[in-house]
């Protein structure tokens, strides 16, 4: 499968989800109104697939999404496929009371998350510090489960 097929399934996956809404030209239209690329009444999502065993995480892409979403007055998500496998990256205090530990992992500038490291994720999140807060990374299933209203399709 080509990149853009993988990107445009990806996003179609997540906004079914999500509930939510694929953002028309998402990235490439310079207008007020048009960032992320799913929107849902609660969350701005940002969506990066790859056909590669790992992803590079990047704090900038995540920092943008933050802002972004701030900014619309929504939650921020980041929604991974690596492998066919689809994993959410989110603050964990949107979601959390309780924090697990603070920051197994650090992204200052760029973390490279391996296929064998996505692999280890289960039940409880893997936190990774991000600039000054603390996102969680699970599985989408795991995360549907714990935090989305209704059943995960």
């Amino acid at each position: 499968m080509d990149k853009k097929k993988l990107s445009n399934k990806h996003e179609k996956d997540i906004a079914e989800a999500f509930n939510g809404r694929l953002q028309i030209a998402s990235g490439a239209i310079p207008l007020v109104g048009m960032k992320g690329d799913v929107v849902s009444p609660d969350y701005l999502i940002e969506c990066k697939a790859t056909t590669k065993t790992f992803y590079s995480l990047k704090r900038k892409v995540v920092e943008k999404i933050e802002k972004e979403a701030l900014k619309c007055g929504r939650t921020p998500i980041l929604a991974i496929r690596v492998s066919n496998a689809d994993y959410i990256l989110y603050r964990i205090f949107d979601f959390d009371d309780e924090v697990l530990e603070d920051g197994r992992l650090e992204c200052v500038e760029s973390l490279k998350l391996t296929q064998e490291f996505f692999t280890t994720l289960k039940e409880d999140y893997c936190p990774i510090r991000i600039g000054n807060t603390l996102w969680g990374l699970l599985p989408l299933q795991i995360f549907s489960e714990k935090y989305l209203e209704g059943d995960f399709k």
